[in-house]
């Protein structure tokens, strides 16, 4: 795996989990802590992250980023679930769960 790929990995990570210790990303990615600390250091130039120290440290998003909220206007979050009840209740609630994490946020 490449840096850049192992850098997006992380962040992939990130995102979906907000939090994660040094020794997991380095077990779930196949690199080295040392390896993954270097990774960290050098995507703290781009993304909000902040190292928490200690045995139970690792490195979290900053709790204000959430890149993909606010992607859909309005209109286009209603035409989504106007089509989410074409679907059966199971793909539909995935549909809708995709509405959460890049429609706008709840006033």
């Amino acid at each position: 795996m490449s840096p850049g790929e192992r850098q997006r990995e992380i962040i992939r990570i990130l995102l979906s989990r907000r939090f994660e210790t040094m020794k997991n990303l380095a077990r779930e990615i196949g690199a080295s802590e040392r390896t993954i600390r270097r990774d960290v250091m050098e995507l703290t130039a781009d993304y909000p992250l902040i190292t928490v120290p200690g045995r139970y440290g690792g490195v979290k998003l900053a709790d204000d980023y959430h890149p993909f909220m606010n992607s859909l206007s309005r209109e286009e979050e209603e035409l989504l679930k106007l089509a989410a009840t074409t679907f059966d209740e199971e793909r539909a609630a995935g549909f809708l769960g995709m509405l959460v994490k890049y429609g706008r946020k709840p006033a």
